[in-house]
């Protein structure tokens, strides 16, 4: 075995082939090219169980090598007697020393035994679109053919044959195997009775993929590329997906997968559209996502009842989302940790109707929301911090629904936002949005049980409409200090203990309506004072000021 060892070693030296080559690859000996001629030319002669007696010339009985079975059995006792230093056999010699290394590397790898075929996806053989119903359909048609136009499956099938589907795949009901098929150019669609595929050599789908119904095993471990969007939606027995080599789809979607508990997508980096995972009451975790970086429409994030935070595994990598980002109704949300690279929404980013968040601060790299930034109904939620560096929201601001928000940490670097409103929270101070200069909507401040000051807006020079409603406690706008253009109506009502108008003061021209009502508190003298400061003519609209104190 020692000189084998070393001949191999030989074979693979440079100058013998190159560089690095195998010795027992491609082009190395096999019963079929090499050993089988040998065997029938030096040791049959004697060494077969068609001789008898003399005629075996020696050889002891019962040591026939007239089959490769024969050979493996005794490989042992032929590479000791006929290869190597020590070589005795043929007892008369004769064989080229050049087929004695042969038979010695041919043994070393293990003796191989025929030549394997041809790869019959190397040059399919294309027939027409075909329906299979059963195994005799997909015996019929491997018969004939390596790749079709088109195919229907309809029931239990096999096809061990088929490389190609230059057209659509569907499969309408039973397990399905299609273990050669490496191309389908068109939409691969396992509905309705489907109850598996198995595609294990599967890279590139130019359609769509759509698995649904009663499909319950999807096994594609080299499906890299799909051209459409890869929709799975309304498999009520699909437990478990792993699409972990897909790097790159259209759209992802999925949702309404009532057991689906595991989705791994380990490269996915790039979605062109949108990305909607939604509705899934079993799913624990988003923990093999992480190599998302970019989503070309929306993603969404919805009604995961079992989803308990998107920690720092999850997304980590999502650096940009040129649609909208929805993350709704998810009842155990702890935490949105997961977004540690997002810098730009192109829509809007809402988060809303999680029952069980408490706070936002995965979001700290965000500097810039193309639509409304919106967090509202997160009954839990106890701050905003984690957008301190976000400085434009082309859209409105809203914060609603909060009850349990206390911090005063928040978005201290936002200068310019499309609306602003603040209702039914519970922080007694608005103090976060110090820097904010510009809000081109209406700014809306109404409901708040606990707001006592306005304290955060002292940036603030011009809006377009100003709604300060509905506060029990409100006693200070000292905030608005700064505010000397209203672009609409401006409206004081039902701030049960709001005494003075006199921040307001700074106000020159007032575009639209001005109404101070059911103020009980504040001073009709005081309201008559900032509205002559103002000037009558520098009102646009009606003035209207009743049941003030």
């Amino acid at each position: 075995m020692i000189a084998l060892l070393a001949l191999l070693a030989l074979l693979a030296c440079p100058g013998s082939g190159p560089t690095g080559s195998d010795p027992c690859g491609a082009g190395a000996p096999t019963w079929d090219s090499f050993a089988q001629g040998y065997v029938r030319t030096w040791c049959t002669p004697c060494h077969s169980a068609g001789l008898e007696g003399p005629q075996r010339q020696g050889a002891p009985t019962g040591i026939d090598l007239d089959h490769y079975s024969d050979v493996i059995a005794l490989a042992d006792r032929i590479e000791a007697r006929a290869t190597g230093p020590d070589a005795d056999m043929p007892p008369l010699g004769g064989v080229e020393p050049d087929a004695v290394e042969r038979l010695g590397a041919w043994l070393a790898c293990g003796a191989p035994g025929l030549d394997p075929p041809p790869d019959p996806c190397d040059q399919p053989i294309e027939g027409p679109a075909a329906t299979v119903a059963s195994q005799a359909d997909a015996d019929a048609l491997c018969a004939g053919s390596s790749a079709v136009r088109g195919l229907t499956v309809t029931g239990d099938a096999a096809l061990d044959c088929l490389c190609v589907v230059s057209g659509p795949l569907t499969i309408e009901g039973g397990a399905v195997s299609l273990p050669a098929l490496e191309e389908v150019t068109g939409t691969i669609s396992a509905l309705g009775g489907a109850a598996s595929l198995s595609a294990p050599r599967l890279e590139q789908i130019g359609g769509s993929l759509r698995l649904g119904g009663a499909v319950h095993t999807v096994s594609l471990p080299r499906l890299e590329q799909v051209s459409g969007e890869v929709v799975i939606e309304g498999a009520v027995a699909l437990r478990a997906l792993a699409l972990d080599t897909l790097s790159q789809a259209s759209a992802l979607r999925v949702r309404d997968d009532p057991v689906l508990a595991s989705l791994s997508l380990a490269r996915l980096a790039e979605v062109s559209g949108d990305v909607v995972i939604e509705a899934l009451p079993a799913l624990v975790a988003l923990e093999r996502t992480r190599s998302l970086r970019t989503v070309g429409g929306d993603l969404v994030l919805a009604e995961l009842e079992r989803l308990a935070g998107l920690d720092t595994w999850a997304l980590q990598f999502l650096a940009t989302v040129d649609g909208s980002v929805r993350i709704e109704g998810n009842a155990a949300l702890r935490n949105v940790g997961g977004f540690t690279l997002l810098q730009s929404v192109g829509g809007d980013l809402v988060v809303a109707d999680n029952a069980s968040l408490r706070g936002i601060d995965g979001l700290d790299n965000l500097r810039t929301v193309g639509g409304d930034l919106v967090l509202a109904d997160n009954p839990l939620q106890e701050t905003v911090a984690g957008l301190d560096n976000l400085d434009q929201v082309s859209g409105a601001v809203v914060l609603d629904a909060l009850p349990s928000l206390r911090s005063l940490a928040g978005p201290v670097a936002l200068r310019r936002a499309g609306a602003l409103t603040v209702s039914h929270t519970g922080p007694v101070t608005l103090p976060w949005l110090t820097a904010l200069e510009q809000v081109d909507g209406v700014v809306r401040i109404e409901g708040n049980a606990s707001l006592r000051s306005i304290d955060g807006l002292s940036a603030l020079g011009s809006v377009g409409g100003l709604v300060i409603a509905e506060h029990p406690v409100l006693v200070s706008l000292d905030g608005l200090a700064a505010l000397t253009w209203v672009g609409g109506d401006l409206v004081l009502e039902r701030n049960t203990t709001l005494a003075t108008v006199a921040p307001l003061h700074g106000i020159e021209a007032v575009d639209g309506g001005l109404t101070v009502r059911d103020n009980p508190t504040l001073p009709t003298a005081g309201i008559d004072a900032w509205i002559e400061a103002i000037g009558t003519d520098d009102i646009a609209g009606p003035i209207t000021v009743e049941g003030n104190g």
